[in-house]
C-alpha cells in the first residue's frame, strides 16, 4: 500500500506546507486576499480520508502525519475508526474526500501568523465510501455511497506547517442541483453554505 506521506509532503510530492505557510504577501481573492492556509486545510482533510481507508496499524502513522503534535489524543481517536485489517482477497476500500470549497477565519487578514496560531476552517466537499473494481467489471460486492457535506475543522500552525488539531462530525449539505433549476429532493438548507460560498471562500488549489 506504499509508505505514509511525510509530514511536509503529499503523495504527489508537493510541499503543501510550504505553499500554505503565511508569507505576509497580499494574495487576491474576491475579498482581497487568498490565504494559503485554507489550501493546506483542504489538503489535510483529503489526506486524512485517505489514511482512514487503511488498516489501523497503517492508518495510525498516516493520521499522525496530519495532526498537530499536541493533539495526539485526536490521532488515537481517529485511528480507532479505521478498519482493523483487510482480509486476504478483499476489495480495496474507497474512502475519499473531494474538497470543492474552503472558508477560513479572518481570510482577508494578510498578517503573518505566529507558530501556535489556530484558525477555524470550513470545507464543502463530496465524501465517497465503497469498494473498488478490478478495472474490467464490477463484482457483486462492489458498492459506492457518498454525499456532500460541510465540515468544520481547526488547524494549527506548527514548526513544520499547518496541522489538524480538532474537527467536528461532517454535516450533510445540499448538493449542487443536478437538473438545473429543478430540485432533486436532497437537503436544501442553503444556510449551511453561507460561509463556503461567501466572499472569504475559494476553490482550494487555485492560483492566487
Amino acid at each position: 500500500m506504499g509508505t505514509a506521506p511525510s509530514p511536509g509532503r503529499g503523495r504527489s510530492g508537493h510541499d503543501f506546507d510550504r505553499r500554505a505557510r503565511p508569507t505576509g504577501r497580499r494574495c487576491r481573492t474576491a475579498s482581497g486576499h487568498r490565504p494559503r492556509r485554507g489550501d493546506a486545510a483542504a489538503r489535510l482533510e483529503t489526506l486524512l480520508a485517505d489514511a482512514m481507508q487503511h488498516p489501523a496499524d497503517e492508518a495510525r502513522p498516516r493520521i499522525a502525519a496530519v495532526i498537530a503534535p499536541d493533539a495526539s489524543g485526536l490521532a488515537d481517536q481517529l485511528a480507532g475508526g479505521a478498519p482493523a485489517a483487510t482480509p486476504t482477497g478483499a476489495s480495496t476500500v474507497v474512502r475519499q474526500t473531494l474538497v470543492a470549497r474552503v472558508w477560513t477565519q479572518d481570510a482577508a487578514n494578510p498578517a503573518v501568523l505566529a507558530v501556535g496560531t489556530r484558525i477555524e476552517v470550513q470545507t464543502y466537499g463530496l465524501a465517497l465510501l465503497g469498494t473498488d473494481t478490478n478495472g474490467t467489471g464490477a463484482a457483486p460486492t462492489t458498492a459506492l455511497t457518498g454525499g456532500w457535506t460541510v465540515h468544520d475543522l481547526t488547524v494549527e500552525l506548527t514548526d513544520t506547517g499547518w496541522r489538524l488539531v480538532a474537527l467536528k462530525t461532517p454535516v450533510p449539505a445540499p448538493p449542487p442541483d443536478v437538473r438545473g433549476t429543478l430540485r432533486d429532493g436532497s437537503p436544501r438548507d442553503l444556510q449551511l453554505l453561507t460561509r463556503v460560498l461567501g466572499p472569504d471562500s475559494w476553490t482550494p488549489g487555485t492560483p492566487a
